[in-house]
């Protein structure tokens, strides 16, 4: 019970997220007969009014992805609709709950080139972070998120927080640095900044993926109390900056747990302590189970639907209604709205 309460807004991070935001979308706002549609209602009550309405089917296409463009190991029958970026997920047409369209976009959106279009390509996060300046980090995710959205993405997929403990981390250049505090307050900015065009956003890789070298399994070995006082540190501010719709769990492990299948930072910090509204998405293929990762708090496997697709509908079917409603009820679209500032 405690699992569902902590997944109880999936499905409330789309259609106030991005539904809101075309002319078409306030229309069917006003409609008696899609009242979730409503931003007058609260986020809860939006979700409740349209879990009453979705399937089961429906709920567990909101946790998963349909593959990722140009990676042929990553292929499933919706992967064109990606938009050449790097996930989709399906929405509900006739509830009106848009599909989510994800690009990276740690400096820039991802593959602008490749996909025959243009965006910025902005300075490393570490160089946002070296300027020591919240106004830049905030222009700089505001160029960002509008050229999402000019490329007909509505989730980014930037935010990186996690600090450079080793210098020759491959992925030093999408983060901020080896101090929490400014590393948080510049990712949050940028983020809360980016989001406000309209995107959802996205804090990652939480939490301890600090080095490239054996990603996939390495341990991060790490007392609680050090964790929270620094990289947890740097996240918790980061959050509750920017208030993002996504937090995405990382490929390593943490203390012997999988970053996506770990029940104290998914379930005991994210969730409980810090009270994070929003929906948790694994790293591209790092989600190892469904029932486990289920239970510890990870709300939609991406890319592919290897866990959390027809494996979570059979992994625990006791609990699977209550369970999987609660976790699309985080996703974006049903309630919460990408603009972090909105009171709908």
């Amino acid at each position: 019970m405690q699992n569902c309460k902590s997944g109880s807004y999936l499905l409330l991070t789309v259609i106030a997220a991005f539904a809101l935001n075309s002319a078409a979308s306030i229309a069917a706002a006003q409609n008696n007969d899609r009242p979730w549609m409503n931003p007058s209602l609260s986020p809860e009550e939006r979700a409740d009014l349209v879990l009453k309405q979705l399937t089961l089917d429906e709920k567990l296409a909101l946790l998963h992805g349909n593959g990722m463009a140009h990676a042929p190991q990553w292929q499933m029958p919706l992967s064109n609709l990606t938009n050449g970026g790097a996930g989709y997920v399906e929405g509900v047409k006739r509830l009106g709950i848009p599909p989510l369209v994800i690009s990276d976009a740690g400096y820039g959106v991802r593959d602008s080139g490749a996909n025959g279009r243009y965006s910025t390509a902005m300075p490393s996060s570490l160089g946002a972070a070296a300027s020591w300046d919240p106004d830049s980090a905030c222009e700089f995710g505001t160029v960002i998120g509008k050229e999402l959205r000019a490329q007909g993405f509505n989730m980014t997929l930037g935010g990186g927080v996690d600090l450079v403990r080793e210098p020759r981390n491959g992925r030093n250049f999408e983060y901020a640095g080896e101090d929490p505090l400014l590393a948080g307050i510049v990712v949050g900015g940028l983020m809360k900044c980016e989001q406000e065009q309209h995107v959802v956003g996205d804090i990652k890789h939480y939490v301890m993926n600090d080095q490239e070298t054996g990603r996939f399994f390495v341990n991060a070995v790490i007392s609680e109390r050090a964790m929270q006082e620094s990289d947890l540190l740097a996240f918790h501010i980061a959050i509750s900056i920017a208030n993002p719709g996504a937090v995405m769990c990382s490929y390593n492990r943490i203390n012997g747990d999988f970053g996506c299948e770990n029940p104290y930072t998914l379930h005991d910090v994210l969730k409980k302590d810090w009270g994070f509204r929003g929906f948790v998405i694994s790293d591209w293929g790092g989600t190892h189970s469904a029932e486990k990762a289920s239970a510890a708090g990870l709300d939609q496997e991406q890319p592919m639907a290897d866990f959390f697709g027809p494996k979570l509908k059979v992994s625990r079917p006791e609990m699977k209604v209550e369970r999987e409603g609660s976790k699309a009820r985080r996703k974006p679209g049903v309630g919460r709205k990408a603009k972090p500032d909105s009171k709908d």
